[in-house]
């Protein structure tokens, strides 16, 4: 083989693997053994409705599906991340239910599922067997980022052949990966955590002035203990009805027996 045979070949590799690569959108591309066929559609999921993205690729031995599905909001996608964990798995578990239900209307039965990251992102991969063999049949990944769905389907059609498989799956790329990507932070939770700690100090503080006060018997402190008129002994009601603003801002009583006008740690006023 010559250089000019070697250099040909070289870059006709090079164009392959430049070729296969498919960008589904601007997050997500796949590998593709070849250039796979495209659909665009819309469908109603539930009462929402949904535009829809399918890239498939069929040969005699094997089917290589890419479906994106994206929520409408009027005539735009809804982007949105799920609100939270319990959120997310919620989103994952009827996906999953909805791809299981799928796949079996084609001749696949569910044998396993496994969750994966995928560039750190939580994805859920699942596995199929045939329906009239007890051998393997299809596998999918299924990734919800940004609020749209992808689902990544390798399927027997005469042959299962697994580095197809892995190839093709192991080849998923995420890019644009950002923090609130599949679950959102909200800056609300962020300002309650920050009010909550507030209030704690500020309870904190008040807890301990008055604690202080209190020791000191300042007009600005609390008694909790009973108190007894230093005149003729009677203990005071708990509960007391002012009879002066001094009495209405600071506390204190008129002793109902005598008459003597006390401050609220029991002192003579």
């Amino acid at each position: 083989m010559n250089l000019r045979h070697a250099l040909f070949y070289t870059l006709l590799l090079f164009s392959t693997e430049l070729f296969g690569q498919v960008k589904i959108d601007s997050n997500v591309s796949v590998t593709f053994p070849e250039k796979p066929e495209t659909k665009e559609f819309s469908e109603n999921i539930g009462k929402t409705k949904a535009s829809l993205k399918a890239f498939y690729l069929n040969t005699e031995q094997q089917s290589l599906v890419v479906l994106r599905t994206a929520l409408l909001e009027g005539d735009l996608e809804n982007s949105k991340p799920a609100s939270s964990t319990a959120a997310l798995k919620e989103i994952y578990e009827n996906d999953i239910k909805s791809q299981i239900n799928s796949m079996k209307n084609k001749g696949f039965i569910f044998s396993d599922s496994l969750k994966v990251n995928i560039e750190n992102q939580i994805a859920y991969r699942l596995k199929y067997t045939l329906a009239d063999k007890k051998e393997e049949g299809a596998e999918s990944i299924i990734l919800f980022f940004k609020g749209i769905r992808y689902v990544f389907t390798y399927s027997k059609v005469n042959t299962f052949i697994p580095d197809e498989k892995d190839k093709f799956l192991n080849s998923i790329s995420i890019t644009n990966i950002q923090k609130t990507s599949q679950i959102e932070t909200s800056e609300k939770t962020g300002i309650n955590w920050f009010s909550y700690g507030l209030y704690a100090v500020l309870a904190i503080g008040f807890i301990l002035y008055f604690r202080q006060a209190s020791k000191k018997q300042s007009k600005n402190g609390i008694n909790l203990k009973a108190v007894y008129c230093p005149n003729c002994n009677t203990k005071q009601p708990f509960i007391r009805i002012p009879k002066n603003a001094s009495q209405t801002l600071y506390g204190g009583t008129t002793c109902p027996k005598c008459h003597t006008e006390l401050d609220k740690y029991g002192n003579i006023v």
